[in-house]
């Protein structure tokens, strides 16, 4: 008996050691965004109806309700980088030796600072463009009142917080990175809070943009993946979940369950409300770690679109919706279209982050955080 016992905890130790090289890390967090960019560009290429009818766009489905409602569905993208942005932060805050509030505003500094050189440096590049390329003046945007620029509108943009004051932008959906910028702000709060309550803060942020906000307020939809997303990362559940699938048994019941859960979401946003599908966004997380990572060639082709996921985002629509549209839409076939935005948005970041090492931009960013560092 004892000596079945401690083969028992042999399997049991090398199963927990294997799940411990397994943690949920950063890769696995860049085949996510991966997953989400695919998501995202899906989602914004089809989600007008009339624009595909003017390209006469051939879809995946002849079944055009049912294709909206699968392009809809894309959008729980937006709560999926809400759920990274939140588990990312979590992680950090919980290794981090420094708890003290002086501590999490440099930590909020810190993150804050990184989103926003990324969208200073696409800003100024997307306002030269259209000045050079396109002969398009970036002053007829920001017209306040009796129709004079005003530079305080284009600052507040290039900041990403158009959406937050309600002045003019330069690009629509650049509304999220005013959530972003909040969600950096709060995470301190939120963190402390579950600290406090734990899981008692779960249910509470399931259901306070139901019951308070009536899902009326969009940045409080995004609260259940952003508590879950905290909740993931505090608890480890992710590992935990991966190391209780070592039985094949368990690894189908586990398959099913996703299955079922992704079903649920599906039903939920195209039956309901499309707010309803964004507590799931874990599920595609969960996916991305513990099965899309496994297959080699997949699991390198979405990290590396996830390592181009901010400067994609930032630059997609720029290129699909504002300056190339004829262009993109030439492709006809919906997969092509969607290939050819990724492709085309995968060069441009590449240029992008080519150019701030040539003009130095990332050596004085660095020295920026470096000076927070030592606050």
């Amino acid at each position: 008996m004892g000596g079945l016992t401690k083969e028992k905890e042999g399997k049991q130790a090398d199963i927990q050691r294997e799940v411990e090289g397994r943690s949920f890390s950063k890769e696995s967090t860049l085949i996510t965004k991966g997953v989400l960019v695919l998501l995202l560009l899906f989602h914004h290429l089809f989600y007008d109806s009339a624009v595909l009818d003017v390209y006469d766009v051939v879809t995946i489905s002849s079944n055009m309700t049912f294709l909206g409602e699968i392009v809809k569905y894309g959008n729980i993208c937006i709560a999926g980088f809400a759920f990274l942005s939140a588990f990312g932060i979590t992680r950090n805050l919980k290794k981090s030796q420094d708890r003290t509030s002086k501590g999490y505003l440099k930590a909020v500094c810190r993150r804050i600072l990184k989103l926003e050189s990324s969208i200073w440096f696409v800003f100024l590049l997307m306002v030269i463009y259209k000045k050079l390329a396109l002969g398009e003046s970036f002053k007829l945007t920001y017209v306040g009142a009796e129709n004079k620029f005003e530079p305080l509108y284009m600052l507040i943009d290039m900041c990403g917080l158009a959406t937050y004051f309600g002045t003019p932008y330069m690009n629509v959906t650049w509304w999220y990175l005013s959530f972003a910028v909040m969600l950096i702000a709060a995470m301190p709060i939120l963190y402390v809070l579950y600290e406090k309550y734990r899981y008692a803060l779960i249910p509470a942020g399931l259901l306070l943009p139901v019951v308070i906000f009536k899902g009326d307020v969009y940045f409080a939809s995004l609260l259940p993946a952003v508590i879950l997303g905290i909740a993931f990362a505090y608890e480890d559940w992710f590992e935990k979940l991966e190391q209780s699938a070592f039985a094949w048994q368990h690894r189908v019941l586990q398959i099913v369950v996703c299955i079922a859960l992704f079903i649920l979401s599906f039903e939920l946003c195209a039956n309901i409300r499309e707010i309803y599908c964004y507590p799931f966004a874990f599920l595609l997380a969960y996916v991305a770690y513990a099965y899309l990572a496994k297959v080699p060639l997949l699991r390198s082709v979405l990290k590396f679109v996830g390592e181009h996921a901010t400067n994609i985002f930032l630059v997609h629509t720029f290129i699909y919706f504002y300056f190339y549209s004829d262009f993109i839409y030439s492709f006809r076939y919906s997969w092509c279209i969607l290939l050819a935005l990724l492709l085309v948005s995968l060069i441009v970041s590449v240029v992008i982050e080519l150019l701030k090492k040539l003009a130095g931009y990332e050596w004085v960013i660095n020295k920026i955080l470096t000076k927070v560092e030592k606050i």
